[in-house]
C-alpha cells in the first residue's frame, strides 16, 4: 500500500467520523448504507464457557438494537456453537461460510481465534476477537482485531503493581495448559523477569481437572508469597478452594479470565478472599461515564440483571458490534478493505468497555485497575 494512499485513506476516515479526538457510540456520521451488515458469531453456548458465551451475546444483541436506532445501521447476526474449541470452530466457520456471505466475525477465546486467523484473512472477513488474550493473535495489517487486551498489556499492569506496591520480589505461576494460559503465563514471566523478580516455580494445570491437592502440597514446599494464576473460573476456582483449605497462604493474583462464570464465588468459596485481579474495563455501577451509564441502563432493562465485572465479555461485545456499525456506515458498503481500515484508524472510541484506539496490529490500548476480593465482592484495592 503506497504512503500517499494511506495519507487519502487517513483523510476521508477524518471526513467521516474517526479523529484523534474521542468520539462516541451514537456519534452521527454519513446516512447508513441499504441492506443489513452480515455478521456471524462463533461462540462458546455449551461447555465449561457457556455462560461467557450468553453474556457475549446479549453485548451483541444490546449493540445490535443500538447501532439501528442511534446509527440506522441494521445488523443480522448468526450464531455457532464452537464449545470453545478451535477444531469446532473451524468447523463452523466453513460450512457457515459455505452458506452465507457475512463480512464480520465475532469469535471468543485465544484459541479459536487463532484458529480462525488463516480463513479470515483468506476470505477477507474482519474478524473481532471479544476474550482473546494470547499475544499469538497479533499479526499486523490483516483482518484481525480484538477489543480484549493482550496478556502482554495486562502482565505489564500485573507486574508492575506486584514488584512495585506489593514488594514481591519473588513469585510462583500456575497456568492452564491451553493457548489462554500458556500464552498469559509466558507474557508475565517475561515481563516479572525482565523488572528483575524471580520466579520460583511454573506449574501447568490440565482443561477440565478438578483435583489439585497433590498440586498443592507440592507447591507449598517453596514458601511463595506470591502466586500469580492464568486459569479460566472452573479449574482457577478450584485450585484456590483447595489451596487455602490446605494452608496455603500466598496472595494469588489472577488474570481477569478467572471470573467468567456466574459461579466463580460459589466454587471458590472463602478460597477467594483476598484475590487481586486486574480489569481493564469499568466498574460499570460506578461509572460517571454516559457511555457505561447507557450500556447498565440498557443491559438492565433487557435482562432484568445488574451488570458486574463479569459482565466485560457483554461490554467488550456491545462496543465490537458499534465499531462494526461504524465502520459500515463510513464505508457505505460491506466493503471490508474500507472497514478494516477505518478500525486501524479508529482513535478514542468511548464505549462501555473503557476508550478504545485500535494499532496497526488490530490490538487495543487499555489502561488497567487492581480489584480485590472482600467479603465476596470486588473492591477497589
Amino acid at each position: 500500500m503506497t504512503k500517499c494512499f494511506h495519507l487519502g485513506i487517513a483523510a476521508f476516515f477524518l471526513l467521516v467520523g474517526v479523529s484523534p479526538l474521542p468520539i462516541r457510540a451514537e456519534e452521527p456520521g454519513p446516512s447508513a448504507p441499504r441492506g443489513a451488515l452480515q455478521t456471524a458469531a462463533f461462540l462458546p453456548f455449551t461447555g465449561s464457557a457457556a455462560e461467557q458465551g450468553e453474556w457475549i451475546r446479549a453485548g451483541l444483541e444490546l449493540g445490535r438494537d443500538k447501532a439501528l436506532s442511534a446509527l440506522g445501521v441494521s445488523i443480522e447476526i448468526q450464531y455457532e456453537d464452537t464449545v470453545a474449541d478451535p477444531k469446532t470452530a473451524m468447523s463452523a466457520y466453513q460450512g457457515l461460510r459455505s452458506r452465507d456471505d457475512f463480512k464480520i466475525a465475532f469469535s471468543y477465546g485465544s484459541g479459536v481465534g487463532i484458529a480462525l486467523t488463516a480463513p479470515v484473512n483468506r476470505d477477507k472477513v474482519i474478524q473481532i476477537g471479544l476474550a482473546t488474550a494470547s499475544p499469538a493473535y497479533r499479526t499486523p495489517d490483516d483482518y484481525t482485531f480484538r477489543n480484549f487486551p493482550s496478556a502482554e498489556l495486562e502482565s505489564a499492569f500485573l507486574v508492575s503493581k506486584t514488584l512495585n506496591d506489593l514488594h514481591g520480589k519473588e513469585i510462583g505461576i500456575v497456568k492452564i495448559d491451553n493457548d489462554f494460559g500458556v500464552g498469559a503465563a509466558k507474557s508475565f514471566r517475561a515481563e516479572y523477569e525482565k523488572q528483575g523478580g524471580r520466579v520460583l516455580f511454573e506449574e501447568s494445570i490440565e482443561p477440565g481437572s478438578t483435583d489439585f491437592k497433590s498440586l498443592v502440597t507440592r507447591l507449598r514446599q517453596y514458601n511463595a508469597r506470591y502466586i500469580y494464576i492464568a486459569a479460566y473460573p472452573s479449574e482457577g476456582a478450584q485450585f484456590l478452594k483447595q489451596a487455602r483449605q490446605l494452608g496455603m497462604s500466598a496472595q494469588f493474583i489472577a488474570s481477569v479470565a478467572i471470573l467468567g462464570a456466574k459461579n466463580f464465588q460459589d466454587l471458590a468459596g472463602s478460597g477467594a478472599e483476598g484475590l487481586l485481579i486486574s480489569t481493564s474495563t469499568p466498574v460499570f455501577l460506578a461509572s460517571k461515564e454516559p457511555s457505561v451509564i447507557e450500556f447498565v441502563n440498557q443491559y438492565r432493562e433487557k435482562f432484568h440483571e445488574e451488570p458486574g465485572i463479569q459482565h466485560i465479555f457483554a461490554a467488550r461485545a456491545y462496543d465490537a458490534m458499534l465499531l462494526s456499525a461504524h465502520a459500515f456506515k463510513a464505508c457505505g458498503k460491506a466493503d471490508t478493505d474500507c472497514m478494516r481500515e477505518y478500525l486501524f484508524q479508529t482513535r478514542n472510541f468511548i464505549g462501555a468497555s473503557g476508550t478504545l484506539s485500535f494499532d496497526r496490529n488490530g490490538d487495543v490500548s487499555n489502561t488497567f485497575s487492581l480489584q480485590q476480593v472482600r467479603n465476596g465482592r470486588l473492591e477497589g484495592y
